[in-house]
Parts: structure tokens; C-alpha cells; sequence
């Protein structure tokens, strides 16, 4: 999620409550594990789409048929800048 200012050992603050909805960044379930994706809805099929150029990773569907769950919408982000 480079391209959209998160990096590796930042701090997330998660909405439980907060609606998902079009470009925003969520934290999603897919296969058992949880991911930090933005949600994108195209023809009105919602897909989790990474936002790193260095790195390829292919757009899931999130209809939630696969297991995959929308958790929270990231309203913030913290950065240790000691590290």
C-alpha cells in the first residue's frame, strides 16, 4: 500500500462502524488472514486492490461468496519515525 502512504510497521486506526465505500482503504479478511486493500467499485462489483507499483498482486472480488469480509474502513495512519 505504498502508493497510498502506508509502509510496512505503520499504525492503522480502524472504523468497525464506518460504511465501506468506493476508494476507500478497508481491512479485509481473505483467506484467513487480514490485508489492507482499497476498495474499488467498478460495473457494481467491489474489488480489494493493492496500491504498490513495486509489486503485482491481482484484484480480488469482495462480494463476499469467497470468504473474503470487509473488517473496518482505516481512518488513520501512525508512523514511527525512530525505526
Amino acid at each position: 500500500m505504498l502508493d497510498a502512504g502506508l509502509f510496512d510497521n505503520d499504525v492503522v486506526v480502524v472504523d468497525r462502524d464506518a460504511k465501506p465505500a468506493n476508494g476507500r482503504i478497508v481491512i479485509a479478511i481473505v483467506d484467513g488472514g487480514f490485508v489492507v486493500r482499497q476498495l474499488v467499485i467498478r460495473q457494481g462489483v467491489p474489488y480489494l486492490e493493492a496500491r504498490n507499483a513495486r509489486m503485482v498482486y491481482e484484484p480480488t472480488i469482495a462480494d463476499g461468496e469467497m470468504g473474503i469480509e470487509i473488517w473496518g474502513v482505516v481512518r488513520a495512519s501512525v508512523r514511527n519515525l525512530q525505526a
